[in-house]
């Protein structure tokens, strides 16, 4: 279509044209990005997101709905919102000529290149996710690893300070310095603390020591996930690195098709906004060097 009408108006709508593309990519629930036609109750989807709403009646009888399918290409829409026939689309020369196999040889690299930040956005952004939740609960399994330390210390404590008191109950029921009564009341005192069951605290401290290692265990292992984790979107970044490449490689192709001269100046500047458009999937800090590039071709 660009190509085609490209003097007579398509170069002003090109922006335009390349939304449309996009919107309906999106609503083709079958092709997804592939996706360039849509059926009756997409189709009207389509033109209500461009508020060019349309009744079923009237959708059929101003847009050509293929009856086999009721199916609307974005070629067809665009004759039906900037005229034009289809039959000029086929018969009207479009550029190109001994260039042709080079350009189609461009556009698939793009394609690629293309499918390629799509999936390497689609997995960073799952790995992002993952990272996160997996973050969280590795900070709850620390928290709760902190707590049950403390716990345990606390039971420690409490066993220590016990002994200490038997000890000190001791010493005093023989410190010869101290009156017959004194020592006599520390005796006393220090059998009855002897005599109190040791078992619940051992117990209670023993349990808590179990209680430790277990949580202990789940947040190592849930520390290893985050590692691999990690390392899957290292793995992933470095992917982005070849991305660049595929871009660098995609520019130098147009740029040299562009010096060749000829008419298929749709099919450069869509492969040029198709480029501007995978930009958006690379690392920030590389962005600046594409839209350079990039707008060297449109010079």
């Amino acid at each position: 279509w660009l190509n085609c009408f490209w003097e007579e108006g398509a170069q002003e709508e090109a922006e335009n044209i390349f939304k449309y593309y996009q919107l309906i990519s999106s609503l083709d629930q079958e092709k997804k990005e592939q996706g360039c036609q849509l059926d009756q109750f997409r189709t009207q989807q389509f033109l209500e997101k461009l508020g060019e709403t349309l009744t079923g009646q009237a959708l059929r009888a101003q847009v050509d709905i293929r009856k086999e399918k009721h199916h609307v290409s974005l070629l067809e829409y665009l004759i039906f919102k900037y005229g034009g026939s289809a039959e000029t689309l086929v018969t009207k020369p479009q550029g190109g000529g001994d260039m042709g196999p080079k350009i189609d040889a461009a556009s698939k690299s793009l394609e690629e290149m293309q499918e390629s930040m799509t999936k390497l956005k689609a997995q960073l952004e799952e790995l992002t996710v993952k990272l996160e939740e997996q973050k969280k609960a590795e900070d709850a399994l620390a928290a709760a690893e902190a707590e049950q330390q403390a716990a345990l210390d606390a039971l420690r404590a409490e066993k220590d300070a016990h002994q200490k008191k038997l000890d000190d109950l001791e010493k005093a029921s023989q410190d010869d310095s101290l009156s017959t009564v004194k020592r006599n009341k520390a005796a006393n005192e220090f059998q009855q603390l002897k005599a109190e069951d040791p078992l619940p605290v051992r117990k209670a401290e023993i349990t808590q020591e179990a209680a430790l290692r277990k949580v202990a265990k789940q947040r190592k292992i849930a520390s290893e996930k985050t590692a691999a984790t990690e390392a899957q979107k290292l793995e992933v970044e470095k992917a982005e690195e070849e991305g660049q490449a595929k871009v660098d490689e995609c520019v130098a192709e147009i740029s040299e098709l562009k010096k060749c001269g000829g008419d298929t100046y749709g099919t450069f500047w869509w492969m040029e906004r198709e480029i501007e458009e995978a930009q958006k999937y690379l690392p920030r800090h590389k962005l600046k060097n594409i839209a350079t590039a990039v707008g060297a071709l449109k010079v």
